[in-house]
Formats: structure tokens, sequence, C-alpha cells
């Protein structure tokens, strides 16, 4: 029998729970979204120096299996910089956060 086809009482009352964990689920990825959308604002050079590592690794595999190894070579050392770079991003985004005062209600 399918649970959302049952009319029984008693079953129903004993599934209700999955309805509030399903809602607490919701409210949690909602509360995390949002955090996730507040810190690229705050610090956008991350995600940009995430992504030149991504493509600079993808593009580097790729051109080691053709057989281009010169390329190959330089998406290596165009990772290490991307690498270097978003590091150096979340450092000044850390330090620049430390640094900050905190704002008070008066």
């Amino acid at each position: 029998m399918l649970i959302g086809s049952t009319k029984d009482p008693e079953t129903v009352e004993k599934l209700e729970w999955i309805d509030n964990v399903r809602s607490d689920l919701n409210v949690n990825n909602n509360i995390e979204g949002s955090r996730i959308i507040k810190k690229l604002k705050q610090n956008p050079l991350i995600p940009i120096g995430v992504m030149a590592t991504c493509s600079a690794l993808c593009y580097g595999l790729y051109c080691t299996f053709k057989g281009n190894s010169l390329m190959a070579q330089y998406m290596m050392r165009g990772r290490v910089a991307a690498q270097s770079f978003t590091i150096l991003a979340m450092l000044s985004g850390l330090s620049l956060t430390l640094t900050k005062k905190p704002k008070t209600d008066e």
C-alpha cells in the first residue's frame, strides 16, 4: 500500500514527523544558501580563482592526453599561479574581515 494513499489516522500521525523533517531541512538549506551568497559577495575573487584553477587543470590534463606536452606544462604552471591567486584572495579576505570594526547598535 502506498503511504500517500493511506487514510488510516494512526498511520498518518506516525508519519507526520517526515513533514517536520522536510520543512526543517528546507529552512536550513535556505539559510546556508543565503550565507554562501553573502560570502561570495564579500569576496568575489575566490570563486574566480577556483574557476581559473579548475579550468587550467582540466585543460592541462586534456593536453596531456592529447600529447601536447608544451601546452600541458604551461597549463600546470598556470594552475599553480591560479592556486596562488586563490590563496592570496582568501588570506586578504580573512585579514579584511578580522580588521573590520564590528558594528555596534547604539
